[in-house]
């Protein structure tokens, strides 16, 4: 059996595994942002520690690669938390569409397990009026 919210049950589940990809994408790319960060971190406190050669302009640049990668991850966590409200959100809509779906079942398999009473009802009231009818001829 069919309800109105069949169709759109599917929509909602489809929106909530897409919101899921979008997370783990995003994820991923804020885990792989937070190796490259840590990498440039460690490059710049072994320049200082004298680990490595080379002149000023080697450490301002591992600071700048630093601080844009920084930034970087600071925006890909942002966008992972819109993402995971996103999911959230899909969730929601999804589990409130398969309530409704779910409840439009339940109540047609009331109707459909009461059709035969109320025929047998039908039935018994005909019956009755048939046996007043032919009992007053």
């Amino acid at each position: 059996m069919t309800t109105p919210y069949a169709a759109l049950l599917s929509v909602r589940k489809i929106e909530e595994q897409e919101a899921e990809a979008v997370l783990a994408s995003v994820l991923r790319e804020v885990e792989s942002l937070e190796t490259l960060l840590r990498r440039l971190t460690e490059a710049r406190a072994a320049w200082l520690a004298g680990e490595l050669g080379g002149a000023a302009e080697t450490l301002t640049g591992l600071e700048t690669v630093e601080r844009m990668g920084e930034h970087r991850v600071i925006d890909a966590q942002r966008r992972a938390m819109a993402a995971r409200d996103a999911l959230l959100d899909r969730q929601r809509q999804r589990k409130v569409v398969e309530e409704l779906h779910l409840n439009a079942l339940a109540a047609a398999e009331r109707i459909g397990a009461r059709r035969p009473q109320m025929e047998l009802g039908d039935l018994g009231r005909r019956s009755a009026r048939g046996i007043a009818a032919g009992g007053s001829r």
